[in-house]
């Protein structure tokens, strides 16, 4: 299991809560966190990347799960989802990232991941407190009403 912490500031109108994320991904197919790297592409704030590697004796009918923890009740939104390459043609790989959650609401957000079988695959999460923001809100409002979450999955399949 690797975990991730961030902390961040919510400030809306007048009231301002301190939010700590706890990210875990659920799976022991996941390479040691030493060789998680947490990466900022955009230089913004309330921007967050990973690059998480898979490990190549994963099963590629494994799924993962990525846990996203709140201190306080926010909403979380898949906003983009980039699938790369299938390891192996199988039946299920044409549904694949169909049946993601859109978002969800509370302290708690699970997501069952289908990222070992692709070579690559990409999550774009925005956290937020609910009725202010949505996937499409401005990204330069990023740090102050929203935090986003980029996480890019690899894996060597042979």
């Amino acid at each position: 299991m690797a975990i991730f912490y961030t902390a961040k500031c919510c400030c809306l109108q007048t009231s301002c809560m301190l939010v700590v994320l706890a990210i875990f991904v659920i799976n022991a197919a996941v390479s040691p966190v030493a060789d998680i790297v947490q990466y900022n592409a955009f230089r913004r704030s309330g921007n967050y990347s990973y690059i998480i590697p898979i490990s190549k004796y994963t099963p590629i009918n494994v799924e993962i799960s990525l846990e996203i923890n709140t201190t306080e009740p926010l909403i979380v939104f898949l906003c983009k989802v980039t699938l790369g390459n299938y390891c192996s043609y199988s039946p299920s790989s044409r549904n694949i990232g169909e049946n993601i959650q859109a978002s969800t609401q509370g302290r708690q957000h699970i997501w069952t991941l289908p990222v070992a079988r692709l070579y690559d695959s990409a999550y774009y999460f925005r956290v937020a407190v609910p009725g202010f923001v949505s996937c499409s809100t401005d990204p330069h409002y990023g740090g102050v009403f929203f935090t986003d979450y980029y996480f890019y999955f690899y894996r060597k399949c042979n």
